[in-house]
Formats: C-alpha cells, structure tokens, sequence
C-alpha cells in the first residue's frame, strides 16, 4: 500500500511540475509582450520633462522576468520526501488541480491522468482466486451395459397343473403365461386353484370377445390381458433381436412370446408337438434365454439357446395360411 502512495505522489509531483512550468512559460511570454509594447509606447510618448535618469514604471500587476521564486518553489517541492504541498499562488482558484477521493473509494482507485496504468498488486492479498474454466469433454452416450445373466422370479404352473390334458388346458398356453406374468409383477403367489379359476375366466372373455378360445394371436393376448390385468402396461415389439429382448428382461420386465411350437424342440413335449405355442421369457444368460414354458410340467426356468428361441419365433397364422412360420416375429412385452 506505501509503495502505491508513493507512485501516486511522485505521478502527483510531476503533474504540478508540468503545470508550474507551462504556467511560467505563459507568463514569461506575457510579460515580454508587455515589456515590448511599453517600449514603442514610451517612445512615442516621452516626456521631455522628465529626467534623463529615471526608470519607466511598469504596471503593479506585472511581475518582473528576472524573479525566480515559482523555480525554487518547484525545486523544493521536488527535494520534499513525498508531501506534495500546493501553492496557491501557482494560479488561480480555476486553474489549480486537487484529485477528489469519494467516500469509499481507494487512493489505489484513482486514476492519475497521463501516467501509466498502476502495476497489479504481487501476491494473493486481497485477490480472490477465480477457478479455472476446464473444457470438459462429454463422451458420447453409450448404451447401457446389461448384467451378464439376470432372472426375474415369478411363479410357475404348468398350463395343465393337475396333468388333465382335458379342454380347455390342453390349448390354454396363452392364458396361463400372462397369468404366471401378472401374478409375478404383483409380486404375489400363485395357487392352483387360482390358476384354474383364473383361466376359467380368460376362456369366457375370448369366447365372447372373438368367438373361440383357441389360439389366440399376439395382439388378441394383449387385448385379453389389458381387460382383465390392465393395471400395467403392455406393449408389443416387431422384430426384435437378442440384444434387446435381454436388455428389457434386466430391467425387471417379462415378454410373452408366440412360437412355431414343433421348432422350439422341447424334448419334455412327450412327443406332443404342439403346431403352435406360446411361453413366458423370464431371464436370460451368456447365450441362453431362460423361460417358464407351461408346456410341460418340467418347464420352470427350461432354457432355450438364443438361436433355437429366435428362429422359432412367429406369431399365429390360420391353418389356411399352411405353414405357421409365415407368422411375423413380435413379442408383448409386460411391466408394472
């Protein structure tokens, strides 16, 4: 701070200095405009009166060219240590120059006109230190990883759980793998006798809603399991691929799916090829999808290679279409 007050006294002297010298230099030219015109004047209007010895008079304003003082006044101000002391007599009350500080505001503040801008303060007194600004580089968004293997845990019963092949369970795949599904995302056990009641219940609705129970497509299986367990959504996928048919099982959602069932080759099928099937995928691992095939009553968590699973998958066409892999590949996908 003292070597700011400093600067800014030496910056101060030199201005006064300036300002001494021009003012003297004004006033030297003054006075010798004066002294010139007093001479052509006393020559043209001299007394012969007066005494060859007498001096002219000059005006009692006129100060006389040989005076010194404002120089010794100047040489003084520049040996002081530092105290700028002002003259009043330098000039006048509007020529005279005293820089005026504000309340709250810092000498460091003032700018001294015509001197170089003052040198920042060394070190970190009084400096707030700013955070550098870091170009962050933002990667580009990837997908999102998924678990090598994952299992949703949902109940199981076979499609016939009493091992009566007796109509309507002989053909009631389609109901009993959105019942297993519901109930799973319920988070709720499954009876027997629920299982049974629930299909009894499903069979109806179809029968008045498409006229036959029988091998119901991908969509009419979404349109029954809206009405009777339409508290989640549904949504049906065309085409999928492995990748994410897994990445939708790792995120706790269950898919419904329709096969070409003599293609799926379960060997538990007891030489009963059912032209059409459907089952609940559960879970998957490195190269297997894990399912609750109610099939059979060996089919909780029976495993399907990603292959076999994949290329047996077609939706329901009429025998009239002839073969049942004319059927298109989609999937319903069930979530709370």
């Amino acid at each position: 701070m003292q070597k700011i007050v400093q600067q800014f006294l030496l910056a101060l002297c030199l201005f006064l200095w300036v300002r001494v010298f021009l003012i003297t230099q004004e006033r030297y030219q003054i006075l010798n405009q004066g002294s010139e015109i007093q001479e052509l004047h006393q020559k043209d209007t001299i007394d012969t009166n007066k005494a060859p010895n007498d001096d002219p008079v000059l005006p009692a304003d006129q100060l006389d060219p040989s005076d010194d003082e404002p120089i010794k006044k100047l040489m003084e101000l520049l040996r002081s240590d530092g105290d700028a002391v002002e003259d009043e007599s330098l000039g006048t009350e509007d020529d005279s120059w005293e820089p005026e500080i504000e309340m709250g505001e810092k000498e460091s503040d003032l700018e001294v006109i015509g001197s170089d801008p003052e040198p920042e303060p060394e070190g970190n007194e009084e400096q707030e230190s700013l955070p550098e600004k870091i170009d962050e580089v933002i990667p580009p968004e990837q997908e999102k990883a998924i678990p090598l293997s994952y299992v949703n845990q949902i109940p199981f019963f076979a499609q016939a759980p009493e091992w009566d092949r007796n109509q309507p369970r002989q053909d009631a795949c389609e109901e009993a793998s959105i019942i297993l599904a519901a109930y799973g995302l319920k988070g709720k056990s499954l009876s027997r006798a629920e299982l049974i009641s629930d299909i009894r219940d499903l069979v109806n609705i179809q029968n008045e809603l498409f006229g036959s129970w029988r091998d119901t497509t991908i969509a009419q299986t979404k349109q029954l399991y809206d009405l009777y367990y339409g508290i989640w959504t549904a949504t049906i996928i065309d085409n999928p691929n492995v990748e994410q048919m897994k990445q939708l099982l790792s995120e706790g959602k269950l898919i419904v799916a329709p096969f070409a069932g003599k293609m799926l080759g379960n060997i538990y099928y007891s030489n009963w090829w059912p032209r059409y099937h459907m089952l609940t995928i559960v879970g998957y691992d490195e190269n297997w999808f894990i399912t609750h095939d109610v099939g059979t009553k060996r089919g909780e968590g029976y495993r399907y290679s990603d292959a076999v699973l994949m290329n047996a998958l077609h939706d329901f066409v009429s025998i009239a279409a002839w073969s049942i892999q004319n059927g298109a590949k989609r999937v319903l996908v069930l979530e709370r």
